[in-house]
């Protein structure tokens, strides 16, 4: 990413006359990972609800029980969890053992996950390795859950 390259503040969807509002917090842990060379990538449920053009009102809301507030916003990333660990002050290891790390920015954990691929799985349980790009990682999940995932620095690109 080029230093005037930033995640902007809203994107567009082909699919939906919605543009999600990206939460400033999660513009930063995007931005901090690019800056330090790494991919970082926009995935889970707010990107499939978007792409699936779930849209309520004037700004985008992905589906939360009970709240309005854009949570679901999750980071699939090329950084190792150790790597994520020493790029921001404030880190929860959730599961870095899957590749699985919290950042807290504005009081909200977002998950930053190092790019996976299945080596072993039953269908609902799966032994990891972690790979090297995001179509490898999209490879491995359901895209009725979330196998969809959004380059906010260098739109239009969508992988899904």
């Amino acid at each position: 990413m080029a230093d005037d390259e930033v995640v902007p503040d809203r994107i567009d969807s082909p699919f939906s006359s919605g543009r999600p509002e990206v939460p400033p917090g999660f513009r930063r842990v995007l931005e901090t990972l690019e800056r330090a060379g790494f991919e970082a990538w926009a995935v889970g449920g707010a990107i499939r609800d978007w792409v699936a053009g779930d849209v309520v009102g004037p700004g985008f809301r992905p589906r939360v029980a009970g709240s309005g507030e854009i949570v679901d916003w999750d980071v699939a990333t090329d950084a190792r969890p150790e790597e994520v660990i020493a790029l921001f002050r404030r880190t929860v290891p959730l599961g870095v053992e899957h590749g699985t790390v919290g950042v807290l920015e504005d009081g909200h954990v977002w998950e930053a996950t190092t790019f996976r691929l299945d080596v072993e799985t039953d269908g609902r349980h799966a032994t990891v390795e972690f790979a090297s790009t995001i179509d490898e990682d999209l490879a491995r999940r359901d895209f009725c859950n979330v196998a969809a995932a959004k380059d906010l620095s260098h739109a239009p690109a969508l992988v899904a």
